[in-house]
């Protein structure tokens, strides 16, 4: 996963490990170590290229050991659910409708 790779001017030394993978949802855990100064930046960077995978993330920061948690979970494809949603009931419309003729 070298995607994970964060490039960052104010913590040139910032490195990433990863922790697993989610057990009850689709995505990860990473750590980001030695990130001495979180910026707004940083975190604009970090929710970037997860996004641009396709992940949402929830960012941890723990300035005493200086690290960042990061909890990437997959995006929902929303049209993709509501469109077997519409298949579903239009077959199911489809069947009681020859029954009842």
């Amino acid at each position: 996963m070298d995607w994970l790779e964060i490039q960052s001017d104010d913590n040139q030394d910032i490195h990433h490990e990863f922790i697993g993978n989610l057990i009850m949802r689709d995505g990860f855990k990473v750590r980001y170590a030695q990130v001495e100064l979180y910026t707004d930046e940083l975190r604009e960077d970090i929710e970037n290229t997860f996004a641009s995978k396709g992940y949402d993330v929830s960012i941890k920061y723990n300035n005493t050991y200086a690290y960042c948690e990061v909890t990437a979970v997959k995006k929902k494809n929303l049209y993709g659910d509501m469109a077997l949603f519409a298949a579903i009931a239009w077959a199911i419309y489809r069947v009681y409708g020859f029954m009842n003729v």
